[in-house]
């Protein structure tokens, strides 16, 4: 469900082709179909998509997994938080890393 969330976070146009009343169920399917097998859904997951485009539920999938999430977690006892990342590391510069390899100045 997390893969649903972030792919119509990242393509708002698929969420109003989805909910759009006009295209036909088939063409929703397909689409859904090419996701599935790209992301890897599991079984269930797809016949669930397909089961929301028959029941005319699809344009509500925003929706559907945010409460799935909610419910899943509650279920596991799992908490969610959002957690800023940390600063970005520069890269190190030419004198401040340490050498790797010291060669000795002592013959044997």
């Amino acid at each position: 469900m997390e893969t649903i969330a972030a792919y119509m976070a990242a393509n708002p146009s698929m969420e109003s082709f989805l909910a759009n009343p006009v295209m036909e169920e088939k063409q929703k399917k397909d689409v859904l179909s090419k996701l599935g097998k790209e992301a890897d859904f599991h079984p269930f997951t797809s016949n669930f998509l397909n089961l929301l485009v028959d029941k005319k539920r699809i344009g509500n999938i925003a929706d559907i997994v945010e409460e799935f999430e909610n419910l899943y977690c509650e279920s596991t006892d799992t908490q969610v938080r959002a957690r800023p990342f940390p600063a970005p590391v520069p890269p190190p510069r030419v004198g401040d890393a340490p050498p790797l390899f010291v060669r000795s100045a002592t013959k044997n």
